[in-house]
């Protein structure tokens, strides 16, 4: 996301908002969900390849594998006899195909349509350029989608920015700018430096919290803020201040070529 609107420009008035489903998972229908897939399968058949396999036969294997999930409760055997089971390996991909399908027909079908859309699985990040009135009337519109898919929304009105992800999104100077957010019950633990690990592991970690950091920061002001979380988190972790310096110079010291070119 940070990478596809580096400065993005948000007129006056711009709404930021995230949304995102409650129970994605518990809320997938299996069999809408399989349509969604060989759907998506069939319109991209020269795109794919299918490993030997029919589209049918895709299908299924989805059907099979989503609809054998079983879990024990104390001392009972249970059956999953309908929706996505969380820990089934399929569940990230099958909800991200559903959600395809869903979001297309709502976009497409909206009157007016967000400066900004985008989405992780069902977090969804967009601007908003409109009235608020409209705005509240996309939401309801998403929400009539399907009987089983519910959307909760947070808007940047009340506090002036949104957390979304690891990042936090405000508007300043008629921009996107976003900065990288950890949630308050995070614990922070990293390798600690007094942990009989090789040091140049814990330089590696350090200089990639820093990394992070920068690459989730999208102007000098929101780096410098992003670095002072990232040094507190390693104070915390017994990182002397030499070592944090040192990774800190280490993640922004330009790399050298890994590969030569080809001759």
């Amino acid at each position: 996301m940070c990478d596809a609107c580096p400065g993005l420009n948000a007129p006056d008035g711009t709404i930021v908002m995230s949304m995102d489903v409650a129970g994605l998972y518990p809320s997938i229908p299996i069999r809408e969900g399989v349509q969604a897939v060989v759907d998506m399968l069939q319109r991209y058949s020269q795109r794919i390849d299918m490993f030997g396999l029919s589209v049918s036969g895709v299908r299924n294997l989805l059907l099979f594998v989503l609809s054998h999930n079983y879990f024990r409760f104390g001392h009972q055997i249970y059956h999953q006899v309908d929706r996505v089971a969380k820990g089934n390996n399929l569940a990230p991909p099958f909800a991200i195909l559903f959600m395809h399908t869903v979001e297309a027909r709502l976009l497409q079908d909206s009157p007016l349509l967000p400066l900004l859309y985008k989405r992780y699985i069902d977090d969804i990040l967009l601007l908003w350029t409109h009235d608020r009135e409209s705005l509240m009337r996309f939401v309801q519109h998403f929400n009539s989608a399907h009987p089983s898919i519910n959307f909760t929304y947070e808007l940047s009105e009340v506090s002036g920015s949104i957390n979304y992800m690891d990042i936090t999104i405000m508007i300043q100077e008629d921009k996107l700018a976003y900065k990288l957010y950890q949630k308050a019950c995070a614990s922070g633990l990293l390798v600690d430096y007094t942990s009989a690990v090789p040091h140049h592991i814990k330089l590696a970690v350090a200089s990639s919290q820093f990394l992070r950091a920068q690459r989730l920061s999208s102007n000098t002001r929101m780096r410098a803020e992003s670095e002072a979380r990232v040094h507190e988190q390693l104070r915390l972790n017994n990182y002397p201040e030499r070592i944090i310096e040192e990774a800190r110079t280490a993640s922004i010291r330009p790399k050298r070529r890994r590969h030569a070119n080809p001759c």
